[in-house]
Formats: structure tokens, sequence, C-alpha cells
């Protein structure tokens, strides 16, 4: 789930970078299941989350695009991949991933948030960004997503207040 808007990788973050013995511990584990096993989607995108917590930016994307590759359709990796390339202000590449994510899953909730995201704070479309945030809040399942949809509603109020 979300927490805040990206706050469930600043957690992970947070955890994992507990030393840089741990993570290169876990880098060199993770690399060697990969090396024992190329086309293990899941390993490849931990890996991929592993090196970006170490500041290895275009490994990390590179590794989420093998392991979308390899399972195109699965809208984890997808959404790691665009997230990972907003942080790293390249929110083109942001937006269409999730503009693919969207046609390839037009169930995907959740796709409807981080893009509207995607194109309020990164490419600064804010009515675009208001739309899919507004979506994700008609759409998403109250109960499940409560803690999402009251940081939509929040935002989809402040972009609204910044036209004024």
């Amino acid at each position: 789930t979300l927490i805040g808007v990206f706050g469930s990788r600043q957690q992970e973050n947070a955890t994992a970078a507990q030393t840089p013995q741990n993570i290169n511990e876990k880098l060199t584990e993770l690399e060697n299941q990969v090396e024992e096993n190329p086309k293990d989607a899941a390993v490849l995108a931990r890996l991929a989350q592993v090196y970006y917590q170490n500041d290895q930016v275009d490994k990390s994307l590179e590794t989420y695009q093998k392991a979308l590759n390899i399972d195109p359709g699965n809208s984890d990796f997808r959404t790691s991949l665009a997230t990972t390339y907003f942080l790293e202000n390249q929110f083109d590449k942001a937006v269409a991933e999730m503009k693919n994510e969207i046609k390839n899953n037009p169930d995907n909730d959740e796709a409807h948030y981080y893009l509207g995201v995607f194109l309020a704070y990164g490419q600064g479309k804010y009515s675009q960004g208001v739309e899919e945030l507004k979506v994700f809040v008609d759409e998403a399942d109250a109960e499940n997503n409560a803690v999402e949809l009251a940081k939509a509603k929040q935002m989809i109020e402040e972009i609204q207040n910044m036209d004024k």
C-alpha cells in the first residue's frame, strides 16, 4: 500500500540502510541468485530495489527493465520502475510507464494514483494529474485504501488551490 506518496519505499530504504555491510551482503546474495537463475523476475526486482537503496540508480533501472522483459504484465515491477524514474526526475519516462500500466491493466486503481502524482508534481500538468487522482478516488476500494484515498483527496485539494 501507499504511505504518504511514496512512504513504503522510504520505509524500506530506512530498514535496508542499517549498515553498508548489510546492503553489500544483500547485493552479493541477490546477484548470486540472479547468476544462478537469470530468468527469475522476482529476484531481479528485489535486486533492482537493493541497487536503488545503494545509490546505484542506473543498475536499478536496468534491472527493473530486465524483470519486466521477463514478466511484462507485472504491475508491481512496472510501478517500481516508474517510481524510480520519478524519484530520479525522469518524469516523462515515469508517466509513460504508468500510462502503459493503465493500458495493460485498466483495473489497476493504484496506477491512476501514481500517474496523477507524476503528471502533477513531475510534469506540472495539474489538471491532468487531478483527473487521474479523481479516477483513483472514484474507483479504489475505500476499506483497503483509506490512507491512500485521504492522501489523494488532499493532493487534489492542494493542486486545485494552486490554480486559484
